[in-house]
């Protein structure tokens, strides 16, 4: 168990953790909505090769922040509840220390979507379509 001055420590890295992935996925939810919009106007200034990796990285970017938002949906829930029941009463030592291994886990899955974001935002166009490319082969065989 945690000293009484670091049993809320996981709790608060959650928090900390929750705020910096929340503002990575701002920057990847903008670059999605960029995309939207280019494929939507279309721009021929752009030859078909990147016009494809475009295509290819907004389908990728989309499902990132889909599945993003339902975890972080699934770690709201969790919280909520936890709030709710310290309303009630203080948890037992035994419910903070669950508590504090709960929040260390979410911590390090929070981490792990931060990175992700990171990647997909300094990651070239057109790497998406030889990922694509890559998987589709991959998956024919």
């Amino acid at each position: 168990m945690l000293p009484a001055r670091d049993e809320h420590g996981p709790q608060l890295m959650y928090r900390e953790q929750l705020d910096t992935t929340r503002r990575l996925a701002r920057q990847v939810q903008d670059e999605k909505d960029r995309l939207e919009r280019a494929y939507r106007q279309g721009h021929p200034e752009v030859d078909k090769e990147t016009e494809d990796a475009e295509l290819e990285k907004l389908k990728f970017i989309s499902a990132q922040v889909a599945v993003a938002h339902k975890v972080v949906n699934m770690l709201f829930a969790n919280d909520l509840f936890h709030t709710s029941q310290d309303f009630i009463r203080a948890p037992s030592p035994e419910e903070l220390a669950m508590r504090n291994r709960y929040y260390l886990e979410v911590y390090h899955l929070l981490v792990t979507i931060e990175q992700s974001f990171r990647v997909v935002l300094c990651l070239d166009t057109l790497s998406f379509k030889r990922v694509f490319a890559n998987f589709r082969s991959f998956m024919e065989e």
